[in-house]
């Protein structure tokens, strides 16, 4: 979580000088994509039965899954069943822990714009990077 905080402050201070984004980030935002890359930093372990990060994404996603049912919203719930049983079907430092997987668990951050995206890729990145054990897609190729 520190290398990604510390690669993420370092684009910060980047892009103070040098202009890479047209919009500027105010404070709230910076605060959000603080948040959204210590989460992101700490997604990788989300396939660890015993991680913070696989409780509080479990409790997410059964919150959802009632939440959906009670609004008439099942295809939402289904979904999420979905994306929890598979959770549990990965094997650690596998899916996860590859470039395909920091792209499809970063990509619903995409919704919140384009920054958001880039924030969780390089914070999940520098776990998976850190770790040592990253692949391309579902074999450890990589290092």
């Amino acid at each position: 979580m520190w290398v990604a905080m510390a690669v993420l402050g370092i684009l910060y201070y980047l892009n103070l000088t040098y202009n890479w984004i047209a919009t500027p980030i105010d404070n709230l935002s910076l605060i959000k994509l603080a948040i959204a890359g210590i989460i992101y930093a700490n997604m990788p372990d989300i396939d660890l039965p015993n991680s913070l990060m696989n409780k509080y994404i479990t409790i997410g996603l059964v919150s959802v899954i009632i939440w959906s049912f009670y609004v008439n919203q099942k295809e939402i719930g289904i979904v999420s069943a979905v994306i929890l049983g598979l959770l549990r079907l990965i094997e650690h430092r596998t899916l996860i822990h590859s470039v395909m997987g920091a792209l499809i668990i970063s990509a619903p951050l995409y919704y919140f714009g384009l920054i958001y995206f880039i924030v969780g890729f390089i914070a999940f990145l520098s776990h998976i990077i850190i770790d040592g054990e990253m692949s391309l897609a579902f074999e450890k190729d990589w290092f």
